[in-house]
């Protein structure tokens, strides 16, 4: 039986995953490469040769392949799963905090409304 809450696309488009450390006035930005594996409206798999722990926040930056539009979402970390022996991971990735227009290119994007 299905678990997910959306119906997810198998897709790839790059990605950028970012995180950051420290406290407001020592922060420092980290910023990891990723491709997306699916997407959906509640969520992206990730794949990536960094992982982070299950619980942790991240900004995520997806350049939608078929739209080229560039999605700024924030996420948390659900799962992750080693699937090359310590030097490449899947991540699940919840979106929290979705803007309506973000939604909205999202949507357009899963759906093939682009013009």
């Amino acid at each position: 039986m299905e678990k997910r809450k959306e119906k997810r696309k198998d897709e790839e488009n790059k990605a950028v995953i970012e995180l950051v450390e420290g406290k407001a006035d020592s922060a420092k930005k980290i910023s990891i490469n990723a491709l997306t594996q699916d997407i959906s409206l509640s969520g992206v798999r990730l794949q990536s040769d960094t992982s982070f722990p299950v619980d942790t926040k991240v900004n995520l930056k997806i350049t939608l392949s078929k739209s080229k539009k560039l999605l700024k979402l924030n996420g948390k970390v659900k799962w992750v799963k080693d699937i090359q022996d310590g030097e490449l991971y899947e991540m699940g990735v919840e979106f929290i905090e979705a803007l309506p227009h973000k939604v909205m290119v999202l949507l357009q994007h899963l759906f093939g409304r682009n013009k």
